[in-house]
């Protein structure tokens, strides 16, 4: 058989395979579409958190995060891809019914968790059982733009600014520092500076855990490591909060609670979560994944 005979044969081969894959991802185009008109109100709303909702200024940057996870595994997509399965509709059909009752409640959260069922599920109906693997995690990462029940919020958030005030206030006391504790009030002898909610360390832990997930999802380790390096992101926010809180403590006894509240409150801000950064660097290090 000649060269030319070869190649044919072999193009004859690959053909069908690559007008199965242009299928695929015209069927794939086709359902980002339809989700998209679908579901405009729900991202629409979605925008609205990101925009006035300090705890989800993180928002935007989730959806090119996903994309580029995928974008990343397209190579790999077209070589596992397989038949298309009717299983996607285990995840479709609830998703749809949970779509319709949180339209009707106004629960932003249920619709959001929709809109990540529908899209996981018509990935896995379209490109079969081996890409759901593939695609499970990029998807799933869009769970970390949906916010969360209001008043879950409230009560996480207020618990945090309580854990960070008798923590940063044990260890300034410890070093001398003249401060008490009154709630989340920190009460000087020139004066208080109180725990606000911004200063809950909310904000910079769900940050913190879907900078974790990422960690997580990059390393080479087992499993177990894996799992228990995105799990120490939540301790790890905690504990820099603490801190944060606990530095400010100290500068406010020596320069004065004016000065703490002012260029120095709002600096720490960043310096946490660098903070936070490489404590989990670090315990990715200790974890060897």
């Amino acid at each position: 058989m000649t060269r030319s005979e070869t190649a044919w044969n072999e193009e004859s081969v690959l053909s069908p395979r690559r007008r199965l894959s242009s299928l695929r991802m015209a069927a794939a185009g086709g359902a980002l579409l339809a989700i998209g008109v679908a579901y405009s109100g729900t991202l629409a709303e979605l925008w609205g958190v990101w925009m006035h909702n300090p705890n989800y200024s993180h928002g935007f940057l989730i959806p090119p995060v996903t994309i580029w996870l995928l974008w990343r595994q397209r190579h790999r997509l077209r070589r596992e891809a397989g038949e298309p399965t009717w299983w996607g509709t285990l995840l479709l059909g609830p998703a749809v019914l949970l779509q319709v009752a949180a339209m009707r409640g106004d629960v932003v959260m249920l619709q959001g968790l929709s809109l990540v069922g529908v899209l996981l599920g018509a990935g896995w109906q379209i490109f079969g059982h081996r890409s759901f693997r593939t695609i499970a995690f990029p998807v799933l990462f869009l769970l970390f733009m949906v916010p969360a029940l209001p008043w879950f919020m409230d009560v996480v958030g207020f618990r945090l600014k309580l854990l960070a005030a008798q923590g940063a206030v044990g260890i300034a006391q410890g070093i001398g520092v003249a401060v008490e504790r009154e709630g989340v009030n920190l009460l000087f002898p020139e004066g208080t500076l109180a725990v606000e909610n911004a200063c809950s360390g909310l904000r910079s832990m769900i940050a913190l855990l879907a900078l974790g997930a990422l960690f997580a999802y990059f390393s080479r380790g087992v499993l177990w490591r894996r799992i228990l390096l995105f799990a120490i992101a939540l301790p790890i926010a905690v504990a820099a909060n603490v801190l944060r809180i606990a530095t400010l403590c100290v500068y406010a006894g020596v320069a004065g609670v004016s000065q703490a509240a002012g260029l120095f409150h709002d600096v720490g801000g960043y310096a946490l979560f660098l903070l936070a950064f490489l404590m989990l660097a670090a315990g990715k290090k200790v974890l060897r994944c």
